[in-house]
């Protein structure tokens, strides 16, 4: 009996290590898939803020391809700052809204949507949820793709009146994040 379970704990060691070793080998592998476009990322970003004097090398690190002499000129004129800089002006005009729609034409359908409405709208107030969506426009011309991630605090959590007794939430969004 002894001897099953000690053989038993060192199947389960062997099985751990293997996984240990295979997401750590996945997660090496993606890293190296995904270096390319941080690297591009990165390059759009000192574009971007001004410096369209740097390169990436075969290393995949960037550098400064700064003046070999004195007198060398480095013509370069940078395209994507104006380019970046028109697009964003174009997006801030713009507010987008979430709006719902019932499923039917009754009654219950457009009340619920309503009250669904007002819901989104005042998430949207409460986590300044137009800053973010500039703050991700940003990232999201700069770099092609832009994240929103909700976080959900359980600490504040208040109070709500269900079924006529008053009884304690289940939390509020606190925050959206880039």
């Amino acid at each position: 009996m002894i001897k099953k379970s000690i053989a038993k704990s060192h199947e389960q060691e062997r099985y751990i290590e293997d996984l240990i070793n295979s997401v750590q080998d996945d997660f090496e592998k993606r890293r190296k898939e995904r270096l390319t476009y941080e690297r591009q990322w990165e390059l759009n970003m000192n574009f971007l803020s001004g410096n369209q004097f740097c390169d990436v090398d075969g290393r995949g690190e960037i550098f400064d391809n700064g003046k070999a002499f004195y007198w060398q000129n480095r013509g370069v004129f940078n395209h994507i700052a104006p380019i970046v800089d028109t697009r964003l002006s174009r997006f801030s005009s713009i507010n987008p809204t979430m709006s719902v729609r019932p499923e039917t034409d009754d009654d219950v359908d457009v009340a619920a949507a309503t009250l669904a409405e007002k819901l989104i709208e005042n998430a949207f107030k409460v986590t300044a949820m137009t800053d973010v969506v500039k703050k991700v426009t940003v990232w999201s011309e700069t770099c092609g793709t832009g994240f929103y991630k909700i976080l959900w605090d359980w600490q504040q959590s208040g109070y709500c009146r269900r079924k006529g007794r008053l009884r304690r939430g289940s939390g509020n969004i606190t925050r959206f994040t880039v």
